[in-house]
């Protein structure tokens, strides 16, 4: 898909976020002030980016 994207002049942008529903004692770590502002501040990142495209 991104060799596509390139032969058409797309600029491409990857993020990846592990989660998964199949490891509930895990999840909690998203109650945490700090990853919920990492993942904010990761959002905000790929929107500058995205404006800039």
């Amino acid at each position: 898909m991104t060799t596509l994207a390139h032969s058409l002049g797309i600029r491409v942008v990857l993020s990846t976020f592990i989660y998964s529903d199949e490891f509930p004692e895990t999840n909690i770590l998203f109650s945490d002030q700090a990853i919920k502002d990492a993942i904010e501040e990761q959002n905000e990142v790929l929107r500058d980016i995205s404006a800039g495209i």
